[in-house]
Order: C-alpha cells, then sequence, then structure tokens
C-alpha cells in the first residue's frame, strides 16, 4: 500500500487551488488503477475508478464502507453502485478540482478493496 493511507483529508479553503499537471501526474503513480476524467469544458477534473464485485451483497458493503470513510474523513466521493461494481468520482469542490484530499481517499478505498476481497 502507498504512503497516502496513512494520511488524512485535511480542511480545504477557496484560495487552495487544485493540484497541476505534474503534481496529478506524480500522484496517479502512487493509486495506478485511477484515471483522470475531465468534465465537457476541461474546467473541473475529477479522479475516478470503478471497483468490480461478484455479487451485490459486496457491492453493498463496499459501498458503505467507503460512506463511512467518507463520513470519518469529512470528505465526500460521488459514488454509483449497481451489480457487480462501485464507481467513484473524487473531487474536491473548495478547490474546483483534485486536491491531495481526493488521492488520499482514493488510496483509502483502494484499501478497503483488498480488505473486502479476503
Amino acid at each position: 500500500m502507498t504512503d497516502l493511507t496513512k494520511k488524512n483529508a485535511v480542511p480545504t479553503s477557496d484560495d487552495e487551488k487544485p493540484l497541476s499537471d505534474d503534481e496529478l501526474r506524480a500522484l496517479l503513480k502512487e493509486v495506478p488503477d485511477w484515471k483522470l476524467e475531465y468534465s465537457n469544458t476541461r474546467e473541473l477534473c475529477f479522479l475516478t475508478r470503478t471497483y468490480s464485485f461478484k455479487s451485490y451483497e459486496v457491492v453493498l458493503s463496499f459501498h458503505q464502507k467507503v460512506g463511512l470513510l467518507a463520513e470519518e474523513q469529512q470528505h465526500h466521493p460521488e459514488m454509483v453502485s449497481q451489480y457487480g461494481s462501485v464507481a467513484i468520482r473524487w473531487w474536491t469542490h473548495t478547490v474546483g478540482g483534485v486536491h491531495m484530499n481526493d488521492f488520499v481517499l482514493a488510496a483509502k478505498c483502494d484499501q478497503l478493496y483488498q480488505e473486502t476481497l479476503t
């Protein structure tokens, strides 16, 4: 697991900026299964991943674990659950894009996924 899992989300302020392209590329190496996705106008950047599961029961369990993590960290993703998968999209509203918090929570989601599969 990456060192990002040892960090926690921190409060952000309106004067903070999203991560730069260089910072995004470097951090993506820490969570290689995640991708950057852009809005139609390319004004917003999101960090996205879809996790696969063998049953809806496990989908629901994972969804709940991520929800509890998000509540604990006070940083909440967009999640779409359906039979066999959970799609997660992180971004930080206050900075208008992807922040270090999003990478921290993405790494923590990967850790939860590994725990869920075992």
